[in-house]
């Protein structure tokens, strides 16, 4: 059975991602008095300054949605979020193998049930949402806590609502209650008088 997948690490994208985007490079200010014709409260938008970039380790079911994520990140941020594909069986020794070497990710997306073996193999710290926990569904925070510490925050909650036997159920219904007509032994008519 699939296990509920959520990011083990979205906390940490959310906390260095917040924490990236605001401590750019300072930028000089005109010497000798000069003035810019426009003020900055009507300075048009612009685009944030590029700074740095964040790898964010991802398996194939997830790999668009991140590149997405990563896209609008970096036009609200100046943060590049560099998405890599790994193989779902490789995405959890990998982590705890490269992790202590700086080699690998700065943030991981995985199972909540990852977090024990994460955190015995000292690859994660526990992070501090504030009154954002409250935002989340409180089974989800409580997956991602080991020891009272929580180390990770919940993107996504997924369960199983439904499989199907094919070889008794050829046709899918269109609603539950046909699937529970679907269901219900057919019944020969009654021989009886």
């Amino acid at each position: 059975m699939r296990k509920s997948l959520i990011a083990v690490a979205a906390a940490g994208l959310t906390l260095s991602l917040a924490a990236c985007s605001g401590g750019g490079t300072p930028t000089a200010t005109p010497t000798g008095g000069a003035t810019s014709p426009q003020s900055s409260a009507t300075a048009p938008p612009s685009t944030p300054a590029a700074a740095g970039s964040l790898t964010v380790w991802v398996d194939e079911t997830r790999i668009d949605a991140f590149k997405e994520i990563g896209t609008a990140f970096q036009a609200a941020s100046g943060v590049t979020l560099d998405v890599v594909q790994k193989p779902t069986a490789d995405l959890k020794t990998d982590f705890i193998a490269q992790a202590p070497t700086g080699e690998g990710p700065d943030l991981v997306v995985g199972a909540h049930d990852w977090v024990g073996d994460f955190q015995k193999n000292g690859v994660v710290a526990p992070v501090e949402i504030g009154d954002a926990v409250d935002g989340f569904n409180k089974l989800a925070i409580q997956g991602f806590t080991f020891d009272g510490q929580l180390y990770g925050v919940p993107y996504a909650v997924e369960n199983i609502g439904l499989v199907r036997n094919n070889g008794m159920v050829k046709d899918t219904p269109a609603t539950f209650d046909e699937l529970i007509a679907q269901g219900r032994p057919c019944r020969a008519p009654s021989s009886r008088p």
